[in-house]
């Protein structure tokens, strides 16, 4: 169960304090009111457990019927979509691009939905592939397209802050149902899009 904002400061912010003293960053005046403002960054990154139920996603993906979409041989294609998320592993950020592809069977979703789809599954700790995948996975069950692709581009802090330190390398992850999955030429033309 998720604490609110106000208990998970409260509860945490003498643990962050004490660890910027072991760090020996502490009893300056620039960092007094770190521990908090960390706190709410971290609440905040991880609001996406706020929407957690497949109702909750059937809401936000609220769809609309229009048999036009049956008749049409076009892909939905939204590319560019401003991702940010935070490493499960080291809690640190990756950050870039989300492009969404679908095929309409029926009904289409409101275009604005698809950012805040990825934003559900990104505010929160994730590794690019799962996310990748849920927002498949969810856009598929809530809409029931012909197929999804959906494909992610990022960098990832835990890579070029420490460790390898390999700064401005990106990740790709690619997920697929449906046409995109059955048809290779279905996938060339999502990725040519995305492309452009």
């Amino acid at each position: 169960m998720r604490v609110t904002e106000k208990q998970f400061v409260r509860r945490y912010s003498k643990i962050i304090r004490r660890m910027l003293v072991d760090l020996g960053e502490g009893g300056r005046s620039g960092v007094e009111e770190t521990p908090d403002r960390h706190l709410k960054a971290l609440y905040a990154m991880t609001r996406g457990r706020e929407v957690d139920s497949p109702e909750q996603l059937a809401t936000l993906l609220k769809c609309f019927e229009d048999q036009s979409s049956e008749e049409q041989s076009g892909i939905v294609v939204q590319t560019g979509i401003p991702t940010w998320s935070l490493c499960e592993h080291h809690l640190l950020p990756f950050f870039g691009q989300t492009h969404i592809g679908y095929y309409p069977r029926g009904s289409i979703v409101g275009l604005s939905k698809l950012g805040r789809l990825v934003d559900v599954f990104s505010t929160r700790a994730q590794v690019q592939e799962r996310l990748t995948r849920e927002i498949g996975e969810a856009l598929q069950t809530h809409l029931s397209p012909l197929g999804v692709a959906v494909m992610l581009e990022c960098r990832h802090s835990c890579i070029e802050c420490r460790g390898v330190r390999k700064h401005g390398s990106v990740t790709t992850t690619i997920h697929t149902t449906g046409v995109f999955r059955s048809d290779k030429d279905e996938l060339a033309r999502f990725l040519t899009t995305v492309r452009r």
